[in-house]
């Protein structure tokens, strides 16, 4: 299903191991208050985020924008009912929406790289693979989306409103869907089809306050 060989071969410094039954994306951050999320299911293939945070550091030496100088906390595959997936995770302890709307763009900095290296693998096909950008945070309160809901009366290009918008739509949504072309951080760039998508989803896990750990199984989480 995976590359494990290939991959370490290449890439030995970094670590890509088989959870068996679940795998867990940590925090951190000792101050984080959202410190794990546990997804379960048969097996995963766990992708080292150290090779994407020193992939970050290349970008910073080479003066690249500042968009590709993010990473995320974490990234690993599975197979679901004869599909394959590849998701890139990030947690945050509040339902900020400057960010949630970071995750994002940590999300696809991430996805961008990691592409960059995996098609680096024989064995790699970007297009056998749903990708999904999984930002967890606590659950925000009625005062806070009430907050949020009154920035969306500023006018259009103001940022603010920006992040409210993806922020909003991603929390009643459970999912939101960006295409390539509004991404307007790397817009001016010309990025490969091979480490660039067409469109990406990604979705919302909100975590109740006071919990600092979140389990859930792969089945939940694509239901």
């Amino acid at each position: 299903m995976f590359f494990p060989d290939s991959i370490q071969k290449l890439f030995p410094k970094y670590q890509f191991e088989v959870k068996n039954g679940n795998v867990s994306i940590i925090e951190k951050d000792t101050q984080a208050k959202l410190k794990e999320i546990q997804f379960s299911h048969d097996e995963f293939w766990s992708i080292d985020t150290n090779m994407i945070k020193d992939f970050s550091s290349f970008f910073e030496k080479a003066n690249s924008p500042d968009f590709f100088h993010k990473d995320c906390d974490g990234i690993f595959m599975f197979e679901y009912k004869g599909q394959k997936y590849i998701l890139v995770v990030e947690l945050k302890s509040s339902f900020d929406t400057s960010k949630i709307y970071y995750a994002r763009t940590q999300i696809i900095s991430s996805y961008i790289k990691l592409n960059i290296l995996l098609n680096m693998i024989p064995e790699y096909e970007k297009d056998e693979y749903v990708f999904k950008g999984v930002i967890a945070s606590l659950t925000p309160n009625d005062e806070q989306l009430n907050g949020i809901s009154k920035t969306m009366l500023l006018p259009n290009d103001d940022l603010k409103k920006k992040q409210s918008s993806f922020a909003l739509n991603l929390y009643r949504n459970k999912e939101k869907t960006i295409t390539k072309g509004l991404c307007q951080e790397i817009a001016q760039y010309e990025l490969s089809d091979k480490c660039m998508f067409e469109e990406l989803a990604f979705n919302y896990i909100g975590v109740d306050a006071g919990n600092t750990s979140h389990p859930l199984t792969i089945a939940e989480f694509l239901s």
